[in-house]
């Protein structure tokens, strides 16, 4: 109820009016809901996410190193593999001492880096690098890089290559070629092998619960036929 002031002059009269409030009454029924409006004008384009962590190299890796060795002139000389970095997969032979590494049966990714010494004197020739895999007298080139020297300057060198394994004793090696004309020196050599693809097999599962056995036949096999050597014995007492 709002509360309003009215001036009276002499003479004048109010009328007052009483009545009950009425009380609010119960909500009608809603109405039949009406059409969707159309879509609206697509939005801006939000700020893009970080971009997450790149994934792993499956399962696992091997990266070796060699220290500086002489090599003959035009002799394709395997390169030491002394300094084992990492050897995930227990492929490097004979503790790190040796040329080779043995990689289980599986899909590999290899890279190679080697670094040809300054030679004396003008260069000549080519320095080559090689990266092969197979066994003793059976092994394959699965890449490799050939190029010419530069006088007063080093040489490096790298090739990349994938390849399958079938395992021991098939074997992976690093060889270099010169052809300087006299011996010359490989700074430094590194060699890194990543398996990629599926990995190995898990073991088998449990046997599932054998199946019900099928319905008796009713079918009498065929009678069996006495042989002529058959010797019967009376265990009559």
């Amino acid at each position: 109820m709002s509360n309003q002031v009215v001036r009276l002059i002499t003479g004048d009269t109010i009328e007052i009016r009483t009545g009950a409030i009425q009380g609010v009454g119960p909500q009608g029924n809603q109405g039949e809901k009406g059409d969707t409006g159309d879509t609206g004008p697509q939005g801006e384009q939000g700020i893009q996410g970080d971009i997450g962590p790149m994934g792993e190299v499956l399962e696992h890796a091997t990266m070796v190193k060699g220290t500086a060795v002489s090599i003959s002139d035009n002799t394709f000389t395997p390169l030491m593999l002394d300094q084992v970095l990492v050897d995930d997969m227990d492929a490097v032979d004979n503790t790190g001492a040796s040329t080779k590494l043995l990689l289980p049966a599986g899909n590999y990714f290899a890279s190679a880096y080697v670094l040809f010494g300054v030679p004396a004197g003008a260069a000549s020739g080519y320095r080559n690098i090689a990266l092969l895999y197979g066994p003793s007298g059976g092994q394959v080139n699965i890449a490799g890089l050939s190029i010419p020297p530069v006088t007063g300057a080093s040489t490096a060198l790298s090739t990349s290559g994938i390849f399958i394994s079938t395992g021991t004793p098939a074997w992976l090696e690093l060889k270099a070629l010169q052809t300087q004309g006299a011996s010359i020196s490989v700074v430094e050599s590194r060699l890194s092998v990543a398996r990629v693809g599926p990995g190995p097999y898990g073991p088998p599962g449990p046997e599932g619960p054998q199946g019900p056995a099928g319905p008796a036949s009713t079918v009498p096999g065929p009678a069996g036929t006495l042989s002529a050597t058959t010797t019967f014995a009376d265990l009559g007492g």
